[in-house]
C-alpha cells in the first residue's frame, strides 16, 4: 500500500466510539496528504484498539512480539523506516507522477472528447497507475452475523462473551497471517527488462514485521469486526 487516500480512508472511517468525531480533522488532513500510515494511527486516536506487533522480523529491529508500538514507531514502520532511528530500511520507495498529473496529460493528448470518452480515459489512467509499495494491507473480516452479535454483546454489557468472540476472531486472523509469513518470498538485487543484465533473485526473508489494527465498524459505522 502506497498511502493512497482512497484505500486508507476505510481505516479511519471504521470508528469505534462517539469520541472519534473529534478526530475528523485528522482524517481529512491525512486524506489530503494521501498518507495511509497516518490513517492507521488516527483510527487508534479515534477509539479503536492500538496496533499489535507480530512477525519474525521484530527482533532485528529491537521490537517485542505482542507489544503495541508508539505512534512514531508505527508511522516509521509503515513508511519503511527503522522504528527507533527513522533510517530508511531497504531501497528508497520510488516516486511517480500523481494521478491528477497523468490524467491532465492524457486529456490534453486526447483533445476534445465526449463525457463517456473522458470517463474511459480516467479508468485507463487509474488502471495503469504506478505506486511504490510501502506495505501490504490484508483485511480479515468476521461474518456480518458475528459482527452484529459482538456489537450487541458489548452494548448489553456482556463483556465476557464479547471477549470470547473477539478472541476467536483474533486467533483466526493470526493463523492466516502466520501462514502468509511462512510462505512469503522477497525479491532482491536488480531485476532488469529482457535483454539487460540482471542480478535479481527471489529468496526467503529473515522475517516479516506485521502490525495488526483491529476495527469494529464499517465506513458506514455499522457493526463490522475486522482486522487490518
Amino acid at each position: 500500500m502506497s498511502g493512497a487516500p482512497g484505500a486508507a480512508l476505510y481505516l479511519l472511517q471504521a470508528q469505534g466510539c462517539a469520541e472519534a468525531r473529534e478526530h475528523a480533522d485528522d482524517a481529512t488532513l491525512a486524506a489530503t496528504r494521501g498518507d495511509a500510515a497516518e490513517y492507521y494511527q488516527a483510527a487508534e486516536r479515534s477509539g479503536e484498539a492500538p496496533g499489535t506487533l507480530a512477525g519474525g522480523g521484530l527482533a532485528a529491529l529491537g521490537l517485542q512480539e505482542g507489544s503495541s508500538p508508539g505512534e512514531q514507531q508505527a508511522l516509521r514502520l509503515l513508511r519503511c523506516q527503522h522504528p527507533a532511528t527513522g533510517e530508511q530500511l531497504g531501497s528508497k520507495l520510488p516516486t511517480y507522477r500523481s494521478r491528477d498529473d497523468r490524467l491532465r496529460e492524457a486529456m490534453r493528448s486526447a483533445g476534445e472528447v465526449t463525457e463517456e470518452q473522458a470517463r474511459t480515459i480516467a479508468r485507463q489512467v487509474d488502471h495503469t497507475s504506478q505506486t511504490g509499495r510501502a506495505f501490504y494491507d490484508l483485511t480479515y473480516s468476521a461474518p456480518k452475523t458475528v459482527s452484529v452479535y459482538y456489537a450487541a454483546l458489548r452494548a448489553a454489557g456482556q463483556d465476557g462473551l464479547a471477549d470470547a468472540v473477539l478472541a476467536a476472531h483474533n486467533e483466526a486472523a493470526e493463523y492466516a497471517s502466520a501462514y502468509l509469513e511462512a510462505n512469503t518470498w522477497v525479491r532482491s538485487g536488480r531485476h532488469a527488462r529482457s535483454g539487460e543484465a540482471t542480478t535479481g533473485r527471489f529468496e526467503r526473508p529473515q522475517g516479516v514485521v506485521r502490525i495488526a489494527f483491529q476495527h469494529s465498524t464499517s465506513r458506514a459505522t455499522d457493526p463490522h469486526l475486522h482486522t487490518h
